[in-house]
């Protein structure tokens, strides 16, 4: 699963209760961190409860697009 995120709930479930649930259901999640006020941290925990990986993409549209298009290649 890919979630692609600021990190920031906004409703919902505990998103690390979410996170186990995933985990104990098998379900690898890859978080792909973006904005400028991005809780990594949350996203990396998610990430690593669930055995994916967390990327991060910001800046510029023009980058942000590069970047994107790198971590949906590495996944």
């Amino acid at each position: 699963m890919v979630l692609m995120s600021d990190g920031h709930a906004n409703t919902g479930p505990d998103p690390i209760g979410q996170a186990h649930r995933a985990a104990g259901e098998g379900v690898r999640v890859y978080t792909i961190s973006v904005g400028a006020d991005v809780d990594r941290a949350l996203m990396q925990q998610i990430a690593s409860i669930t055995g994916g990986l967390e990327f991060y993409a910001a800046g510029s549209p023009e980058a942000y697009t590069v970047r994107l298009r790198e971590i949906f290649s590495a996944i």
